[in-house]
């Protein structure tokens, strides 16, 4: 383990793993360390060496929750900050809201990083889908930092999202002129509004002009972080998905299964992040007729038969799926040949003909459920666990 994974204070020597000892005499200088642990300085950082420490950090907030100075502070905003890039967005609003419930009452604290502070709650807020306050505090931010390009960046989306598809435009362009005027045109800040203007582009019909973006703001962030980064990896998931909206299918699973292989490297396996990755290569192969390879990247695939000569694909997996979801319906004599397939890909094959009956009539592809089947289709489920 390299000297990134250690944390090394005169008292102890500490990795992501370890317990907190009992007593620690140097808490201060323990509190600095864990903080820049989980500091993310700019998009260059290496997402990859922060996220394991974050349950450590929690253990040191959660350990030192009496205190309210500075560096306490600091901490809170760095795991915010963390949380924020790693999804966990419930996680993160509350430590940002007493991070600018500190700071407001501190004179020291400077407009720039008050702005700064108000539009990581904006962020939070968006990813949360409440745009009526995160517009609130994203107003606050420009009213203490009128030459941000993130902050007007931030409130294009919320503007976009709003449904103020004029206004949202002006914004993202004016961001984009703050930026290159500040930073220059091959910036990784730049290439990143690129990214967030392409997929309003995409979104209001501009495709065309939307994909150079998208790829120009790919290609640029791959030059300046590499391909295994996060903010790399997600611009190609996006890409990818814009392949699979034209049926692209072919180009869209090779960017994809690039997606989920890199992000499984830093988010781990079990995020779900990594889950919807792996998850939408598996409806890609099913769209390509691919049916057994797409196997290897579902959850927990079962089948049900109908007496009809009809078969009906289901997955569930319980981190990104609210119930198990219908992936693929197919009659006929061909299904024999497939259901042999698939039972050698040890997949359950349930013989159900008043069920699928139901079901053929209730359910669309890659929807899930309708809750009056749960309790039914939870027998099924079942059989899949170990």
């Amino acid at each position: 383990m390299g000297n990134r994974m250690k944390l090394k204070t005169g008292q102890y020597i500490l990795t992501p793993r370890s317990s907190l000892p009992d007593i620690i005499n140097d808490p201060e200088n323990l509190i600095k360390k864990i903080t820049k642990k989980i500091t993310i300085n700019s998009k260059a950082t290496n997402l990859n060496s922060v996220f394991p420490w974050i349950e450590l950090a929690v253990l040191v907030l959660l350990r030192y929750s009496d205190r309210n100075d500075r560096l306490i502070v600091d901490l809170k905003f760095n795991l915010a900050s963390v949380f924020l890039d790693n999804g966990d967005y419930n996680k993160a609003e509350p430590l940002m809201e007493e991070v600018i419930e500190y700071h407001l009452k501190n004179e020291k604290t400077g407009k720039k990083k008050l702005s700064q502070y108000y539009r990581y709650l904006a962020k939070i807020l968006i990813s949360l889908n409440d745009f009526d306050n995160a517009k609130i505090y994203i107003d606050k931010a420009i009213d203490q930092n009128k030459t941000s390009y993130n902050n007007y960046s931030s409130l294009a989306r919320i503007l976009f999202y709003s449904g103020n598809n004029k206004d949202a435009e002006y914004y993202y362009k004016k961001a984009i002129a703050l930026c290159i005027e500040k930073e220059g045109e091959e910036h990784t800040a730049t290439a990143i509004l690129h990214f967030y203007y392409g997929l309003f582009l995409y979104a209001t019909g501009k495709r065309d002009m939307a994909k150079k973006y998208m790829d120009d703001a790919y290609h640029l962030l791959k030059k300046n972080l590499g391909e295994e980064n996060l903010y790399t990896i997600r611009i190609l998931g996006h890409i990818a998905n814009v392949n699979y909206d034209e049926k692209k299918y072919s180009e869209s699973f090779e960017k994809m299964k690039i997606v989920f292989s890199v992000t499984s490297k830093i988010l781990g396996n079990d995020h779900s992040e990594t889950f919807t990755t792996k998850n939408n290569c598996g409806r890609i192969l099913l769209k390509m007729k691919k049916y057994t390879e797409a196997m290897d990247f579902l959850e927990k695939p079962f089948v049900l038969v109908g007496d009809n000569k009809t078969m009906l694909l289901f997955d569930y997996n319980e981190t990104i799926m609210e119930a198990p979801e219908l992936y693929l319906s197919k009659k006929g004599s061909s299904i024999t040949k497939l259901i042999k397939a698939l039972e050698k890909k040890n997949i359950l094959i349930v013989e159900n003909d008043a069920l699928v009956k139901e079901l053929v009539i209730d359910c669309c592809q890659f929807k899930p459920i309708l809750p009056k089947y749960y309790e039914r289709i939870a027998k099924i489920v079942k059989k899949l666990i170990p």
